[in-house]
């Protein structure tokens, strides 16, 4: 019923409960490699500033990572790499959301992973931060906006994305 509700709030069609925030991210980014990239080693850019869950988890899964220096207006990469990444791992950071259009545009052919934990309900233009990017996780740990003590969720509205993470 949660996940049911969830989905319904946040506006995705799929929403799958988790231990933690930790292991969402951990799911997303293995169902991703294991969906898209089998053959390939996948690259990732990510803000340098960021939770150790999320550069851990893709330093585990084997992805490349590409760093990217942040802006101090939303945390998010200011100055795109010239490279192009195969997966963009967008952090919103204090419930300030990340210009997740304009990296879109930098770079169309990218997979969005949208980081939440701390977002919960944060709006940039007309759309809710974990709806933008193709997959969403959010922490529901006892010291972010909304808490079940430990928890996380997984959002999507990519049905073969969902059924390979359940």
């Amino acid at each position: 019923k949660f996940e049911a509700e969830w989905s319904n709030w946040l506006g995705t069609k799929y929403s799958l409960f988790v231990n933690s925030g930790s292991s969402a991210n951990y799911l997303v980014l293995a169902a991703i490699k294991e969906l898209y990239f089998k053959e390939v080693k996948p690259t990732v850019l990510i803000p340098s500033c960021n939770w150790a869950t999320n550069i851990s988890s893709c330093m585990q899964l084997g992805y490349s990572i590409i760093f990217g220096d942040i802006n101090l207006m939303d945390f998010g990469v200011c100055n795109p790499t010239n490279s192009t990444p195969d997966v963009v791992f967008i952090t919103h950071i204090i419930g300030i959301p990340t210009d997740v259009f304009s990296l879109k545009k930098k770079y169309p052919n990218a997979i969005f992973i949208e980081d939440c934990c701390e977002s919960h309900g944060a709006v940039l233009g007309d759309s809710m931060v974990g709806t933008i990017g193709d997959i969403s996780t959010f922490s529901f740990y006892f010291g972010h906006h909304m808490t079940t003590v430990e928890g996380g969720m997984i959002s999507t509205s990519n049905k073969e994305l969902s059924q390979l993470i359940k």
